[in-house]
């Protein structure tokens, strides 16, 4: 048997949610920020899948592995993912400015979690995740 490890190190990005791997399609594990993931799996040619959420396109990517080989990958999330939480802060702190008699109107609260609503589907539906093969 072969062994695929899986490395998610620990971030600031993303630590709060769950990554679910797959491989082949099936449920291999679920790994949170900092964890490791170790599969035996039969040599030939994989199918390594990473998901988040219901709006984030999954990520895949195939290898081939022979008879009693590890290899070794790292997931996590891309850099560019953090835009979003740029995105937030902006928007929730200009909504909260735009209210100049201190309430927090309607208004104010549609654009203040409206527009991050909408910037993280569109952030998160293209690639937020990666999957890396790291070299032994």
């Amino acid at each position: 048997m072969a062994k695929l490890i899986i490395n998610r190190p620990k971030n600031f990005l993303g630590m709060a949610r769950k990554m679910k791997i797959l491989l082949n399609g099936n449920e291999a594990g679920v790994l949170s920020n900092g964890q490791d993931l170790q599969i035996d799996v039969n040599s030939g040619t994989h199918e390594l899948t990473c998901k988040i959420g219901i709006f984030a396109r999954p990520t895949s990517f195939s290898f081939d592995i022979k008879d009693a080989e590890t290899k070794s990958f790292n997931v996590g999330f891309r850099k560019d993912y953090a835009l979003l939480l740029f995105f937030v802060s902006l928007t929730f702190g200009l909504s909260i400015g735009l209210s100049r008699d201190g309430s927090f109107s309607f208004r104010d609260s549609v654009i203040a979690y409206g527009i991050p609503v909408v910037l993280y589907i569109i952030l998160s539906y293209k690639r937020a995740i990666f999957i890396k093969p790291m070299v032994s």
